[in-house]
């Protein structure tokens, strides 16, 4: 009976043993908490802010003069620099002009235009001319000119025909703007072909004035006289009135020179920008930045 107590204890101590295995395998293991997937923030943190776009580069405006007083953009639109109108295309120092022209003669009746041979006649009133110029300009207000021209006519009493022919040269002061108002004196030779051929000297003098269309384009109005000796008057003057519209074409001079060096610039930046564009699309042509 003593044995009681002894054995109640270890008892005890058996269950406890034998309860702590159980126990422990039925209780469920810790939750593995879910890892990020590489480059994503962990729970809690802030997204990362993005990186901004890179900023496009400003359009360039920038513009290039052109010859005849306006501004081309990179877009292509000419646009005005300010320049005055009356002040693009007017002549240069060193400038050429050669033309054409067309208008009327009007014939002096107590013209010399004959051969003493023959009888005197007056040419019609009103003829045809047409004729050629050219004309060198050291400065652009003063220059040098030489034209030659024919005027077709008939003779008044009996109808034969008859060309008067000029040929001339002389001195030009003009104003050297887009439309330039000019004068002009000289000397030259007027012939004919009827009344059994003759040519008399003429003074030739007269004014006008030329409009610029273009760098290379001008329109020009002229009211002429040429001086001949007159009919059966010792030193006597008559008069043989023009009056006559033309078309120039302008060669050379500053403007000209002006034009073909922008040109050439012009073109040297069209082959450097050819250029970067050609390095930009080489491989690894980003690799250094």
């Amino acid at each position: 009976m003593r044995t009681m107590p002894l054995s109640l204890p270890l008892l005890t101590a058996v269950a406890i043993a034998v309860a702590s295995p159980l126990a422990s395998a039925q209780d469920p293991a810790p939750a593995v908490a879910d890892q990020p997937a590489a480059g994503e923030p962990a729970a809690g943190e802030p997204a990362p802010a993005s990186e901004p776009a890179p900023a496009s580069e400003p359009v360039s405006a920038s513009a290039s003069l052109s010859s005849d007083g306006l501004k081309t953009s990179s877009s292509g639109r000419r646009e005005s620099d300010g320049t005055p109108w009356i002040k693009r295309h007017r002549p240069t120092n060193g400038q050429m002009e050669a033309g054409i022209y067309g208008g009327i003669l009007l014939p002096a009746g107590d013209h010399e235009l004959y051969n003493p041979n023959n009888a005197h006649q007056a040419y019609g009133k009103i003829a045809p001319d047409i004729g050629l110029r050219f004309g060198y300009y050291p400065l652009s207000f003063l220059g040098v000119e030489v034209e030659g021209g024919v005027a077709p006519t008939k003779t008044q009493t009996d109808s034969k025909g008859a060309l008067l022919g000029m040929f001339r040269g002389y001195g030009i002061l003009q104003l050297p703007y887009r439309v330039a108002p000019f004068a002009l004196i000289g000397y030259g030779i007027m012939g004919t072909t009827g009344l059994g051929k003759d040519v008399d000297p003429t003074v030739h003098f007269g004014g006008g004035v030329k409009f610029y269309l273009t760098r290379l384009l001008a329109l020009r109005l002229d009211v002429r006289d040429n001086l001949s000796p007159q009919k059966e008057v010792t030193g006597g003057r008559t008069h043989h009135v023009e009056a006559l519209l033309g078309l120039s074409i302008v060669l050379g001079g500053e403007a000209a020179e002006r034009q073909r060096r922008r040109r050439l610039r012009r073109r040297e930046r069209r082959l450097s920008e050819h250029a970067g564009r050609r390095a930009e699309r080489l491989p690894g042509a980003g690799a250094g930045a």
